[in-house]
């Protein structure tokens, strides 16, 4: 009875053992595992370069590894290429060329090395030629998604100094929710010192809560901030969840300082949990000049044949301030090469080539070298590449020759930049605009400002991998940072702050879309999110803001969105200068360039204003070359009338007494009709003279105005027969002028009885005289005349042979509607020399 009540009593006192232990919190059981059996490997690996085909993948201690998982990408197939995936320098898997693979790397436990990483690799390597002994690379494989598969749970540490592993998959900043303004200051701290730590892809993130130990796996690190008393800081290391917890306690400014040794590993050197303020890292330098050892540059050291490269970064915020221009001096040491190898060093930068040297039988080079302008990144990625061929010929090294080497040294290279923001534009000016200090300002809804920091710390996260050295974050107010002048970082903006940072894209419902061709204006009530680079008057800031209806902040899942895009873009490869996402499309990024709020917006580009401007200034070019030539003809019109009546024809004119005779117009006798009786006179007219066969050679005779007829004096007694007329068609064209101008209405054909009835009167005082003007003007200068040809051998002029067409002032016409009164001559009337001019005058004055 006894031994049965004792077995009951041990086994209640089991169960009640076991249930207790069932009730321990999980957060009291160092060792608990964690749920998944994956965790992220940070990093990727490349065949492109040397140094990122090879990944030490840390192991942490008490799992037991299954595999190595991966995504395998390449730009394109290459026949008969195989990738090769090595395991601590051992072939474990090989697959064919392909676009995009999944594979999976078997490993075991055995091949964890003693630092607890295992050494992976990956290769390419395409099909020997004939008689080759080895075989040369077959394009560039990508690997990502880099995975470690494993079982069991992670030894937690249980010291400060082995806290932090080599490599991690995810670290956490935890603060209270009701953070101040002291806390936030430190959390962003502490997130900027872990992002400059661990310079990799490793995601360092800032929260309000403790992640879920669903989510948990191995590597991953908490540390929590949390108040403590004044004047010292604290630290203490635990689990939380099953994940490894390092807990900072303090205020102030003393908190700040401690979370920024996080960056380096002085945290760990006072043996103790009691952290050193005083232990500060290396300050920032603005020497111009700089060698790749201070600057922090792995060694580069290229080895084999064929083609191979490594890869280095500048950062400009390792210079202190921005640079505009940067010259590289490479010195170092490589293997003594034959003429026939075809070695050289070729250097890009940013993958533009730079420049490039031979090398040859002297063991030491040194090459200078000079990134353009234009080229100049915040990030810029410095690839050298050694091209030879083994002495056999082959692109690749052969098992019985050595490896070609070549050293570059890190002291004597030197990198030499001068300051200036240059031609860099948008998203690639920062980080190092900030000159090492970053003002951040946060305007949180609802007064909650940590909620607002956890976007704050994803972006300085991003922007700390791309400095040189540890950001010092400074927290300001909204209202504070928008009166500043300093570079800066503003998160939760809202329309109002758009509009007083002068953003190249306001938060409001309209929105400007840039295209090649034209800007498209878009209204919407959808509400969006944007990250901005925003340039106004030197100053340079970063504005994270979201706009809903009536200018509200939009939900914080769509600035998540943009963040989360800027993180996986990595600030490096972020151009542009505008990072946009809404509820209904991912994150994209682009470029304001030309966005302007009231800019019109074009659909499509036309042609048809340019026809029509092409076509009005040939309209315009046509009308002044028709105004230029009428213009011409009146003045050579002008000039013709000028050189004939020897006196400007604009106005009367007069002349001296001597040539009074030659200018005074004749008198004749006027008909019933009011026509003066001038038909004996003709213009250009002599008597009809035979030509060889008889005929009259014209109407008129033989025109000369150079020289006079012999019978100058024209019988005017004699009758003339209308069959003794005949008219040219300059005279039909002069009566038709003269008959407009005189406003007369004959009928041409009663011209021939008219004619017949038309003589001379024997008596000279019947014939009327010309009207002479009543008032005469003021004596003209005397007009300069025509010279009368010296002797009947020169030619006539050109223009002779059409008469001028004119009309005579209302003072020189003589014709009069009705019979005019004879006015006595001035002096006797002599008949000037009957020369063609002259009798063209006289017809013309009659008229």
């Amino acid at each position: 009875m006894r031994g049965a009540t004792r077995v009951r009593a041990r086994r209640v006192a089991a169960w009640t053992l076991l249930s207790a232990l069932l009730a321990v919190p999980a957060t009291l059981l160092p060792g608990a595992p964690a749920s998944a059996d994956a965790t992220s490997v940070p990093g990727t690996l490349s065949t492109a370069a040397q140094n990122t085909s090879t990944l030490q993948v840390p192991v942490p201690a008490g799992v037991q590894v299954s595999a190595i998982d991966a995504v395998v990408t390449q730009s394109e197939v290459t026949e008969g290429t195989v990738i090769s995936f090595l395991v601590n320098g051992a072939v474990r898997l090989q697959v064919p060329s392909a676009l995009y693979q999944k594979v999976s790397v078997p490993v075991t436990p055995a091949d964890v090395v003693a630092d607890g990483t295992i050494a992976f690799s990956v290769l390419t390597s395409a099909t020997p030629a004939a008689g080759a002994t080895c075989a040369p690379a077959g394009g560039v494989a990508a690997l990502r998604k880099i995975e470690l598969q494993y079982t069991g749970a992670e030894t937690p540490p249980t010291t400060l100094a082995g806290f932090f592993p080599a490599s991690s998959s995810g670290i956490t900043v935890v603060i209270p929710s009701d953070a101040d303004d002291d806390m936030i200051t430190a959390g962003l701290t502490a997130v900027a010192a872990l992002a400059y730590r661990y310079d990799d892809t490793t995601p360092v993130n800032l929260s309000l809560n403790v992640p879920d130990a669903a989510t948990a796996t191995a590597s991953q690190r908490v540390v929590a901030l949390t108040p403590g008393r004044a004047g010292e800081v604290t630290t203490a290391v635990s689990t939380t969840s099953g994940i490894p917890l390092l807990t900072f306690a303090g205020e102030g400014d003393d908190l700040v300082d401690a979370v920024r040794t996080l960056s380096t590993d002085t945290l760990g050197l006072s043996g103790t949990d009691a952290v050193d303020p005083s232990l500060q890292t290396k300050p920032r330098s603005t020497e111009k000049t700089r060698s790749l050892e201070d600057l922090g540059v792995d060694p580069v050291a290229l080895t084999g044949y064929g083609s191979v490269t490594q890869q280095i970064e500048l950062r400009q915020d390792s210079f202190g301030e921005p640079v505009d221009a940067m010259a590289l001096h490479l010195e170092g040491t490589h293997t003594a090469f034959a003429s026939t190898s075809g070695a050289r060093l070729d250097v890009r930068a940013n993958g533009t080539l730079v420049g490039s040297t031979v090398l040859g039988d002297e063991a030491r080079f040194d090459l200078d070298v000079e990134l353009p302008a234009s080229a100049i990144r915040s990030v810029n990625d410095i690839t050298m590449t050694l091209t030879a061929v083994a002495p056999d010929g082959s692109a690749c090294t052969p098992p019985s020759i050595p490896a070609a080497e070549v050293d570059v040294d890190g002291d004597a290279s030197t990198v030499t930049v001068g300051h200036g923001t240059g031609k860099t534009q948008g998203f690639q000016l920062f980080p190092q605009i900030f000159e090492g200090t970053l003002p951040v300002a946060l305007r949180a809804t609802e007064g909650r400002k940590a909620s607002a920091a956890v976007n704050a710390a994803a972006l300085i996260s991003a922007l700390q991998r791309a400095a040189g050295t540890p950001l010092t974050i400074q927290l300001m107010d909204p209202d504070a940072f928008l009166a500043d002048d300093r570079s800066g970082l503003m998160v939760g903006a809202l329309a109002a702050d758009s509009e007083a940072l002068d953003a190249p894209l306001k938060l409001s419902s309209t929105r400007l879309l840039d295209r090649e061709d034209s800007v498209q204006e878009i209204t919407s009530q959808d509400p969006y999110a944007v990250l901005e680079s925003i340039d106004r008057n030197n100053r340079l800031v970063l504005m994270l803001g979201s706009w809903a209806p009536s200018d509200k902040a939009a939900p914080g899942e769509l600035a998540r969105k943009v963040v989360d895009a800027v993180v996986n873009t990595g600030w490096a490869d972020l151009d542009g200068d505008l990072v946009i996402a809404d509820a209904a499309n991912p994150a994209f990024v682009t470029a304001s360039r030309s966005l302007a709020p009231h800019q019109t917006v074009e659909e499509e580009k036309s042609y048809a204003k340019w026809f029509v401007v092409v076509i009005a200034v040939l309209l315009l070019l046509l009308a002044l070359q028709v105004v230029v030539a009428i213009r011409r003809d009146r003045q050579l019109s002008r000039e013709r009338d000028e050189d004939e009546l020897g006196y400007d024809t604009d106005g009367p004119a007069y002349v001296e007494d001597e040539d009074w005779d030659e200018h005074t117009p004749e008198t004749y006798e006027v008909d019933a009709l009011g026509d003066v009786d001038d038909l004996e006179v003709h213009d250009h007219t002599d008597e009809a003279r035979p030509d060889e066969e008889g005929e009259p050679d014209d109407a008129y005779g033989d025109l000369d105005p150079d020289a006079a007829p012999e019978d100058a004096e024209a019988d005017v007694d004699e009758d003339l027969e209308d069959d003794d007329l005949e008219w040219d068609e300059d005279d039909e064209l002069d009566e038709l002028d003269d008959d407009w101008d005189d406003g007369e209405d004959d009928d041409w054909g009663d011209w021939g009885e008219e004619a017949e009835e038309i003589g001379p009167d024997p008596d000279p005082a019947a014939s009327e005289p010309l009207d002479e003007p009543e008032d005469e003007p003021e004596l003209a200068d005397e007009p300069e005349t025509a010279d009368e040809p010296e002797t009947a051998d020169e030619e006539p002029d050109e223009q002779a042979d059409e008469p001028p067409r004119r009309r005579w002032s209302d003072q020189q016409q003589a014709t009069t509607s009705g019979p005019a009164e004879p006015a006595e001559p001035l002096e006797p009337p002599t008949t000037p020399p009957a020369t063609p001019s002259s009798k063209r005058t006289r017809r013309r004055r009659r008229r």
